[in-house]
């Protein structure tokens, strides 16, 4: 009698055991949102004062949400081709104020680049057939001295891409990236924007953006790794999508230049 009650209890307590330790992972596997502010003092958990920080931290399917500022470092973002996803935003995707695009910013100013095509301020390796496991929105981009961005797949909304690149870069680099509601102005490269086959034909987009101001420079002679040299087969332009297929509508240039 002693002994069943005995084991009528050891089998709640396993069960209260079990429903417990259920609950913690479901929590500890569950989306957060990370917050970047760089008077942050916490510096783990969810709170952070750098980007690179926030997004080293990141889980699958968490939000890393900037606040206003001017940041520069460089970030590195791999999903590693799995299911890995992240979000990562101003405060516009909080409440639509465009304002926080503006005050929200990505700056190579200062920041050293060296040649390698590698060395961007922002860059993302991951699936580049998969427009949703990562998401930029609501961010400026500004004055990277050579490589800005360098994303596969991924999608890119709402953000101003300005003052960068260099007359042997090419500031804005895509594989199969969505390019929506964003304005791209004040830029020199080889080309501006390229769009590069890498694994499956993905295709790309440019949509409901604004391109003014910018200059390609494709008569250089500097080479690129990618399978260059870009600039000696003529391919510089405002755009380039190199043997892939791709959607550009509703968009608007003017005053753009390039020389070839």
């Amino acid at each position: 009698m002693i002994l069943s009650k005995l084991k009528q209890t050891l089998l709640g307590a396993t069960i209260v055991i079990s429903s417990l330790v259920m609950q913690v992972n479901a929590q500890s596997s569950s989306p957060r949102r990370i917050t970047v502010d760089p008077s942050s003092t916490t510096n783990s958990g969810t709170s952070f004062s750098t980007i690179k920080m926030a997004v080293d931290s990141a889980r699958n399917g968490d939000t890393v949400l900037v606040s206003e500022g001017t940041y520069k470092e460089k970030v590195f973002f791999n999903s590693n081709y799995s299911s890995k996803k992240l979000v990562f935003a101003s405060l516009y995707l909080i409440d639509n104020d465009e304002n926080h695009i503006k005050n929200t910013i990505l700056s190579g100013a200062g920041v050293t680049q060296n040649n390698a095509n590698t060395d961007n301020l922002f860059r993302v390796t991951g699936n580049n057939r998969d427009s949703t496991y990562f998401q930029m929105i609501g961010f400026t981009v500004d004055s990277a001295s050579k490589w800005a961005l360098d994303i596969e797949g991924g999608l890119v909304r709402n953000c101003i891409l300005k003052n960068s690149g260099s007359l042997s870069s090419i500031p804005f680099f895509f594989r199969g990236t969505k390019i929506r509601n964003t304005t791209v102005f004040n830029n020199t490269g080889v080309s501006v924007f390229a769009f590069q086959l890498i694994g499956t034909d993905a295709p790309f987009s440019v949509e409901s953006s604004l391109f003014y101001n910018n200059r390609a420079v494709s008569s250089n002679s500097e080479s690129d790794s990618r399978g260059g040299p870009w600039n000696q087969q003529g391919l510089g332009g405002i755009i380039y999508a190199e043997r892939i297929k791709g959607k550009i509508k509703n968009n608007i240039f003017y005053n753009n230049s390039g020389d070839s």
